[in-house]
């Protein structure tokens, strides 16, 4: 009895255990399947393989690791990469935030800010001075912020990167058409590169007519007849500039369905006054351009101001028959070591097309200047001559050898004229304004863009005529002009 009982209790634990040995089998055949399917399993140890000559399945083997402790193992490995890659993004962060505060600091600091910029032509804003008013009526915080903009460390040269990669994308773009006249740019105005043996020229895109640019016309051309019956004794006379942007000339003209195509001359000639004196430079072909006028600039060049020169001698010959004899050309003086990139190269920030400048050589009498009533420096030439001179990629030339622009400029010449000259034009002037006026006793050359800055009040013509005791007016001026309240004729 006692050993039948003995040998059932035997049998009972015996199948105990083996219940339990295949629960925990099970158990840890699970956890491998778990742990190989997240990759845990390593080169150490994997569960029921042989390590070091021994089997451990629930067992401790010595010098290595059991399944509890790789998980442990495992946990503190992602742990420690997890705080190792937030450390890394916070210096990431702290160093672009460094970055980011240095450059307003920096502009803030810096004494020598850039004060001008040669690509866009124009002066940098500068940080204003906060106060209650500013500050309250949200004037200060646009001020501030287009100062940031301009006061941008390495602006130009940014600027100029960003053109060369437009430049880039457009060429592309056009590349497939085989086009001699493709934009240099992605902007709506961008100027136009037009393909030419030797040297390619740098064109603006041709201007628009509509019909109310035509009845503008039509008024001015009433305004002098209206001033040429209220000043007597005076002649009057319009030397209109027809220039590449609204002549028929225009390579691209084909592709602009309402380019002017000459009709701004065309329409002030038609309706020009009895009496009124009136010349016409005009364009026939885009030789004519390029012969006359800079390939990167809307100015006329050395061969341009002579022709100009000539053109107007004639026109007031008429009105001036004892004008005296013409001018002599000994040729061309060039400035050979100056690369003048112009105003369309400058738009586009292109500079492998760029201009060498001259100018006539002529022999003038002795005369003296005065700037806004005071005498001054109409040009820059000698410093030029001698080689004294920015090497700036886009720095204006032009301005600097011709003559910069003023409200009023005269020239009075040591001459045995008796006449006085009043010339009204924009910067077109100045490449032969000297030319003329060597002509006249006194020559006044008025900008009427400046004119009011500069002398601290309106332009009166009526007045100007009679207290400078003028004799003949002179208009050198574009047509389309005369859409700008700025240059009508009142």
């Amino acid at each position: 009895m006692d050993k039948a009982n003995t040998g059932e209790t035997n049998e009972k634990e015996k199948a105990i255990r083996e219940t339990a040995m295949n629960e925990t089998a099970a158990s840890l055949a699970a956890a491998e399947e778990e742990i190989t399917e997240k990759g845990a399993v390593t080169g150490d140890t994997a569960i029921g393989e042989k390590v070091t000559g021994k089997t451990a399945i629930g067992e401790a083997v010595a010098g290595k690791t059991s399944i509890g402790e790789t998980l442990k193992g495992k946990t503190i490995k992602t742990d420690f990469k997890t705080a190792e890659s937030k450390a890394r993004n916070a210096l990431f962060t702290v160093i672009i935030s460094l970055v980011l505060l240095s450059v307003p600091v920096y502009m803030l600091i810096i004494k020598d800010r850039p004060r001008f910029s040669m690509i866009e032509y124009r002066q940098y804003a500068y940080f204003p001075v906060p106060t209650v008013q500013n500050v309250m009526d949200g004037q200060f915080q646009g001020q501030f912020e287009t100062a940031l903009n301009d006061q941008f460390p390495k602006r130009d040269l940014l600027l100029s990167l960003d053109f060369a990669m437009k430049r880039i994308i457009a060429r592309l773009a056009y590349a497939p058409t085989g086009d001699r006249v493709v934009p240099l740019t992605d902007k709506s105005d961008s100027p136009l590169l037009y393909k030419r043996p030797g040297m390619d020229v740098v064109l603006p895109q041709p201007q628009s007519y509509y019909d109310s640019h035509s009845r503008a016309i039509i008024e001015q051309a009433a305004a002098f007849r209206d001033i040429m019956e209220r000043i007597k004794n005076t002649n009057f006379h319009v030397y209109l500039v027809e220039n590449i942007y609204s002549s028929a000339a225009h390579p691209a003209v084909e592709f602009y369905p309402n380019a002017a195509r000459g009709r701004y001359a065309d329409t002030f000639l038609k309706n020009a006054p009895e009496g009124l004196k009136v010349g016409l430079f005009r364009l026939d072909s885009p030789e004519d351009y390029e012969k006359y006028y800079f390939r990167t600039d809307h100015h006329w060049n050395g061969p341009g101001a002579w022709k100009v020169y000539n053109d107007v001698y004639n026109l007031l010959a008429e009105s001036w028959p004892g004008i005296g004899r013409k001018l002599e050309n000994h040729g061309f003086k060039t400035y050979d070591r100056v690369r003048f990139r112009g105003a369309y190269s400058r738009k586009a920030a292109y500079p492998d097309v760029y201009d060498i400048i001259s100018e006539p050589v002529v022999d003038l009498p002795e005369y003296t200047v005065l700037i806004n009533g005071v005498p001054g420096k109409r040009s820059n030439r000698e410093a030029y001559l001698a080689g004294n001179f920015s090497r700036q990629t886009y720095f204006n030339h032009y301005a600097e050898i011709f003559g910069l622009d003023y409200g009023q400029v005269e020239y009075r010449m040591k001459n045995s004229a008796e006449r006085n000259l009043l010339i009204i034009g924009p910067s077109f002037t100045q490449t032969m304004e000297i030319l003329i006026a060597s002509h006249y006793a006194s020559t006044y050359v008025i900008d009427l863009r400046y004119y009011e800055r500069d002398m601290k009040k309106k332009f009166d013509i009526t007045e100007f005529i009679a207290e400078k005791d003028i004799d003949d007016v002179l208009f050198i001026i574009e047509p389309q002009s005369f859409l700008s309240k700025e240059w009508q004729v009142r």
